[in-house]
């Protein structure tokens, strides 16, 4: 297979907010416990476009108890790739995803860790249709979730956070490691690993977080 870097980048978007950290402090005196968290996003490169929209629920109604979540998320990717396997030399492509998780999440006096499992379902539309891509048509498969994050307010922070599908063997690792800057930034390194049947790639870089 004769995939360029556009392809690659097309994997990365398709990846990148497949697994999203969790984290939501107890609620003040006389506020009402956070639930349910809703996130969307969009990004665009060269060659690639990623929209993705999901929801948390806290089965116990209150996120900053542990307790059994749910987890909805879903996300679409058009992209375009260089290949000598068709005719012209390029392909379009589409993608769509979609999984239903359950997941459970247990706080520790300084962090906390969640694990989810559930049903994913990938579609890629090719066209040309290029026989040399393994990540074409309809997918159907099992697919699990690791969280592992410090809260605010210690001298440090780390977090680790990984996704495993067997739809197409998706994956997707990042561990951050960083340092208070005031009372809610965070800056440091961050890696990432990730991939699927058609590519494979290893990230260096750096991240920052606001919490409001």
């Amino acid at each position: 297979m004769l995939f360029n870097t556009r392809f690659r980048r097309a994997g990365l978007a398709l990846l990148t907010a497949a697994a999203l950290g969790l984290s939501a402090p107890n609620a003040s005196a006389g506020e009402a416990p956070s639930s349910i968290v809703l996130f969307s996003g969009v990004d665009a490169a060269p060659d690639v476009i990623y929209a993705y929209q999901g929801i948390v629920i806290a089965l116990n109604k209150d996120l900053g108890r542990d307790g059994f979540l749910l987890k909805l998320y879903s996300s679409y990717v058009g992209y375009e790739y260089d290949t000598s396997a068709v005719p012209g030399g390029v392909v379009d492509g589409d993608g769509w995803q979609g999984d239903v998780m359950l997941g459970y999440k247990k706080g520790f006096n300084h962090s906390y860790a969640a694990i989810f499992a559930g049903v994913d379902v990938q579609n890629h539309r090719l066209t040309p249709d290029d026989p040399a891509n393994p990540v074409r048509g309809t997918e159907v498969g099992f697919k699990i979730g690791l969280d592992y994050e410090t809260l605010m307010g210690l001298p440090f922070y780390f977090g680790a956070n990984g996704i495993y599908s067997t739809a197409f063997n998706t994956y997707w690792a990042r561990v951050r490691a960083g340092l208070p800057v005031g009372h809610n930034i965070i800056i440091g390194p961050e890696a990432l690993a990730l991939g699927n049947d058609g590519f494979d790639a290893q990230r260096l870089g750096g991240f920052l977080r606001l919490d409001t």
